[in-house]
């Protein structure tokens, strides 16, 4: 029972990361699009051809970061340790404490803290040194867009990102609350050319779980 509890984790985790691949660009642009029509913003139009070279699965191994509310639910744990020892898939780069607020965390910013000294526990049985590599996040949520929270994964996410470039992309994929990749984001954007740069070098993103605001 145990073999197969492990497996089927295994391949659960695996179906997740892949799919966070695939479906990049499309959830990039609505994440865009959202931004976008909040109105306090002014973003620019990535290239049509790139947009759709973008959409192409990823060939050979990949360069990635996680941002994860790791200390929430069990599936991140999985996550976060496929995706480090799948090195022959992914080059994990770096891995982002993001913010949560339920019965196991009494404040967004408790539950950032839990899951980066979750992060820290986990990299430890992994035999992976923290140092430059984990990053604790936002420690609240997005009030509004015009006002990005400054953090070390936000700060991190922005250099790492602009790094790189269209041939040899970051993968971003987030499996928690979304505040530290949408405060990068909001930073960049806020200058034209910064924001290009960002948009040809980040092609991987995967939305899910919780709302970048607090909904009413």
């Amino acid at each position: 029972m145990k073999v197969f509890l492990d497996y089927y984790f295994l391949e659960l985790t695996h179906h997740l990361i892949i799919n966070a691949m695939r479906i990049k660009s499309y959830y990039l642009f609505i994440l865009l699009f959202s931004l976008q029509v909040s109105g306090a913003q002014s973003f620019p139009k990535l290239d049509e051809i790139l947009r759709l070279k973008q959409l192409e699965p990823p060939k050979g191994k990949v360069s990635m970061v996680l941002d994860t509310d790791t200390y929430n639910e069990v599936d991140d744990q999985f996550a976060l340790a496929y995706a480090y020892l799948s090195k022959e898939k992914i080059d994990l780069q770096a891995v982002y404490a993001s913010p949560f607020k339920n019965r196991r965390a009494e404040s967004p910013g408790d539950g950032m803290e839990k899951s980066y000294e979750e992060i820290l526990r986990l990299l430890k049985m992994l035999g992976k040194s923290p140092d430059g590599f984990a990053f604790r996040g936002s420690d609240r949520y997005l009030e509004n867009i015009s006002t990005p929270i400054q953090s070390d994964a936000a700060k991190d996410l922005v250099e790492r990102a602009l790094s790189r470039n269209p041939e040899n992309p970051l993968y971003v994929v987030p499996v928690g609350c979304i505040t530290n990749i949408t405060s990068a984001m909001a930073t960049q954007f806020k200058n034209h050319r910064t924001s290009m740069s960002w948009q040809a070098a980040v092609c991987g993103m995967w939305i899910q779980g919780n709302s970048m605001v607090p909904l009413p």
